[in-house]
């Protein structure tokens, strides 16, 4: 078969991370049920700030209101990252939509597309003046082997 992505590969990702936290532990898995429940379980297990887990399926990926998120294998990106310092708890609220602030702003940084942003957490790629769902982010809270005993873990399927 041709115009199949590339498997993705941890070594071909770390030389692009600038960061010291997010992604200094990154996981990749080849499937998944749930990026953010295998993060929440290693969350639990007192895995730090910042970690990644990467997969290039999930069998019950989910989306806001228990809705299923279809994963199939070589379409789209799905990762989860662990927010496990102290937040303010206003910045809880929040985290759903400057999550889907920075993917926005990335998508339209590296692409010619043009994205608009759909409440609380979806970006929308337009075409024609018709929008079409291009990403959804899912944070939830989740308890943490750590002293400050929670954390978020924000889910984003591209």
């Amino acid at each position: 078969m041709t115009g199949l992505p590339t498997p993705l590969a941890l070594d071909a990702i770390r030389p692009h991370l600038a960061t010291r936290v997010i992604g200094a532990t990154l996981l990749l898995h080849d499937e998944v049920d749930s990026t953010n429940r295998v993060l929440a379980d290693l969350a639990h297990q007192g895995s730090p700030d910042g970690t990644v887990v990467v997969a290039e399926s999930q069998t019950a990926g989910r989306g806001r209101l228990g809705r299923t998120w279809l994963s199939p294998r070589g379409l789209n990106l799905y990762v989860s990252i662990l927010l496990a310092r102290r937040l303010p708890s206003e910045m809880v609220t929040w985290t759903p939509m400057l999550a889907a602030v920075a993917v926005f702003r990335t998508i339209r940084t590296l692409t010619s597309l043009d994205v608009r942003l759909k409440w609380p957490n979806d970006v929308l790629a337009i075409r024609g003046g018709v929008g079409r769902k291009l990403a959804g982010i899912l944070v939830d809270a989740v308890g943490t082997g750590s002293a400050s005993g929670r954390a978020l873990v924000v889910g984003i399927g591209i």
